[in-house]
């Protein structure tokens, strides 16, 4: 699976339509909200690459990018806040 279908799949998938998922060609809506997230993140010139081509860090950008497009709030990617004692 490509970069750019994991996003695709996650954005579909927060909006309701799984079954969407198995069409051949992705809703246009979803192609252009993972668009969105890859050029915030800055993946989109291997947005074609095989996920399990890319290095740790652009897989962590995936990561991120998946749970944007899976509806998670903008804190998700915020660094965690450690509790001292």
């Amino acid at each position: 699976m490509t970069m750019e279908q994991s996003l695709v799949a996650a954005v579909t998938a927060q909006r309701g339509e799984l079954f969407s998922m198995l069409r051949r060609a992705p809703l246009p809506a979803a192609r252009e909200r993972a668009g969105e997230i890859m050029d915030l993140l800055g993946l989109t010139p291997r947005a074609g690459a095989l996920s399990r081509n890319l290095s740790h860090g652009e897989q962590k950008l995936l990561d991120i990018g998946s749970g944007w497009g899976a509806g998670a709030s903008d804190c998700a990617a915020q660094r965690p806040r450690y509790v001292t004692r």
